[in-house]
C-alpha cells in the first residue's frame, strides 16, 4: 500500500499487484508536508516499513 498525502488530501493506494511493493530505500526518503495530519502520516510511514521488514 502506498499512501499519498498532497495538501490536505490523503490517498491511499494498494499498489503490490501493478507495481510490486515500494522499495525500502523509497519509503525512507518519504517526508511529509508539515501540518496537523503529519503524525498520522508518520505512523502510517513507520507501520508499512515495519510490514517490510525494515
Amino acid at each position: 500500500m502506498t499512501v499519498v498525502r498532497v495538501g490536505g488530501v490523503i490517498a491511499a493506494v494498494e499498489t503490490f499487484e501493478a507495481l510490486g511493493p515500494l522499495p525500502p530505500a523509497r519509503l525512507a526518503e518519504f517526508e511529509p508536508e508539515p501540518g496537523p495530519d503529519e503524525p498520522m502520516i508518520a505512523a502510517l510511514v513507520e507501520k508499512v516499513s515495519r510490514s517490510l521488514g525494515t
